[in-house]
């Protein structure tokens, strides 16, 4: 839509199509899977920018105008949809022991937890969720924090039971940390994708 408008309306180049660009670099730049996500903080700014862009570039076609708002709205409701389901509906009642935890986390360690704990360490592509375990092969030394006790809506009841029994298995990991329902332990082995079975 917007690079059909620029070769419609030339008026329509202006300042704000330079602001989504250095976003759009800078996350290309960063070069993680997790930084280039449509579901993040820094890339969220692309859509209002992009609309900015759109209106602010003089007279163009109601439709196109109407286009770009519905554009940055539907972002704007699809970021609160799932910012809302995956880290502000979560209310732990340990969090006090989930920031101890954390803060046993080395920062350069790759850390496998839920969706509502792990934007507390920053977004960075050493964070993983813990479906994880059924796609890849997790390596060595890798960090697990887990709080059964508040859902994240994603990790469900079998991968949390497997994690456990990982984290209560001694040939596997060595637990770190375990208070109020918080497990933090490390692996002590790579452990190979594991079919859960639903």
């Amino acid at each position: 839509m917007a690079a059909a408008a620029l070769f419609r309306h030339r008026t329509i180049i202006n300042h704000w199509w330079l602001l989504a660009g250095v976003v759009l670099i800078w996350n290309i730049a960063r070069g993680s899977v997790v930084d280039t996500s449509p579901f993040t903080d820094h890339s969220a700014l692309l859509a209002p920018f992009g609309a900015m862009a759109l209106l602010a570039g003089g007279p163009i076609s109601g439709r196109l105008g109407k286009w770009a708002l519905l554009w940055s709205s539907g972002w704007v409701v699809i970021m609160g949809g799932y910012l809302y389901h995956s880290t502000w509906r979560p209310r732990p009642t340990n969090a006090v022991e989930i920031e101890a935890a954390l803060r046993l986390v080395p920062k350069s360690a790759l850390l496998v937890s839920q969706s509502y704990i792990l934007p507390h360490r920053g977004v960075t592509d050493r964070n993983w969720p813990t479906t994880v375990i059924t796609s890849r092969t997790i390596p060595n030394h890798t960090y697990v924090l887990l709080n059964p006790k508040v859902s994240d809506g994603y990790s469900t009841s079998p991968i949390l039971t497997a994690w456990l029994n990982i984290a209560k298995s001694p040939d596997k990991s060595r637990v770190q940390y375990h208070a109020a329902g918080v497990w933090l332990f490390q692996l002590t082995r790579p452990l190979a994708p594991e079919s859960l079975g639903g």
